[in-house]
């Protein structure tokens, strides 16, 4: 039996967990990376630990909240959020916090809706959080799902405009409405960032009955797992779609995807009850679209993908995961596509 990694062993950079509202009164078990976490709320902070109790290995996700620490429902061992042993019931002879005793303990950060961790909070710069989320006015609706697949696979589904005539027919786009569109591309050091210019409106009916006049549009990756469309009207962003995807397991990620609107309360929270059921349908009809791709990959025994210029997000996005920042020089190019 192969060990799991522990905390340390992460890649750097901010990992989207769960929301916040999922935590509550009880832990809350996640894996990330492979390693088993557990996620409690104690007082103001949270604390994200291996899910394991150091004295016997019961998972201390089983159990509860006492006092703001998180108790092992085997023999009562007691953890705060910094992963320090507190109480060692019957033990009266010596202080419970012994570094033997102690459990790896992940940074965390309550931003934006969502609960982030990392392994190193020095080294790390913010959580990416959208362009609308330093902004007043702006309202997420966060989505919880799970993708399966590698990452390269699963955000390119996100970012590619070239399948919504198809996967999603008439609710984005619709085959015999594509027209000439500018796409102006920009990698970064973190990041690839494509511009749409001059499509208008799209043709499905998301943007046709709730989008005003469109500027441009933008799709975006994210080092280390962010996909991210933009849409802007000629004065302002209207509205983005940052999805956060982070492994669990081999193949496998947790995704939240942050819809952020904007509008006054009211408004935005009309907007939101009257998108759910259309976003809702867009994001089952993906996941049945990448699901039938990773089984046809594991069949043939790996990807044998033909690619073409319009493809324009794919080459970027393996670089970038490939050799993260080292990715190299600042690239800039333009072309025309019929989107």
């Amino acid at each position: 039996m192969s060990e799991l990694p522990s905390i340390a062993a992460w890649p750097d950079g901010w990992w989207a967990v769960c929301r916040g509202r999922d935590l509550a009164d009880r832990p809350l078990a996640v894996t990330i990376h492979g390693t088993p976490i557990v996620l409690f709320r104690s007082g103001q902070t949270i604390g994200a630990l291996e899910d394991r109790c150091p004295h016997r290995m019961v998972p201390m996700s089983a159990g509860r909240l006492r006092q703001d620490e998180l108790e092992c429902p085997y023999h009562g061992w007691r953890y705060d959020a910094a992963g320090c042993c507190k109480a060692t019931p019957g033990l009266v002879d010596e202080t419970p916090d012994h570094p033997a005793r102690r459990l790896p303990a992940a940074s965390v950060q309550e931003r934006n809706g969502l609960v982030w961790v990392t392994k190193n909070s020095v080294s790390a710069s913010d959580p990416y959080l959208g362009p609308l989320a330093a902004r007043d006015g702006h309202f997420p609706l966060i989505w919880k799902t799970q993708a399966a697949g590698n990452l390269a696979d699963v955000a390119e589904n996100f970012l590619d405009g070239f399948h919504t005539h198809y996967v999603h027919a008439g609710l984005i786009r619709k085959e015999g409405a594509r027209r000439p569109v500018t796409a102006r591309i920009h990698r970064t050091q973190d990041r690839v960032e494509i511009e749409y210019i001059g499509e208008g409106k799209q043709s499905g009916v998301i943007s046709q009955w709730f989008e005003r006049e469109r500027a441009s549009s933008f799709a975006r990756f994210i080092l280390p797992g962010v996909a991210e469309l933009e849409y802007t009207s000629p004065n302002r962003t209207e509205l983005t779609i940052t999805a956060y995807f982070t492994p669990s397991q081999e193949d496998r990620f947790l995704v939240h995807a942050v819809v952020a609107l904007k509008g006054g309360p009211i408004l935005g929270l009309l907007k939101q009850l009257a998108l759910a059921p259309f976003f809702a349908l867009a994001l089952w009809q993906d996941q049945k679209i990448v699901r039938l791709q990773r089984e046809t990959i594991r069949r043939w025994g790996g990807p044998k993908f033909v690619s073409t210029r319009l493809d324009v997000m794919r080459p970027h996005m393996e670089r970038l995961l490939k050799d993260g920042p080292q990715a190299g020089q600042d690239i800039r190019h333009e072309t025309t596509l019929f989107l």
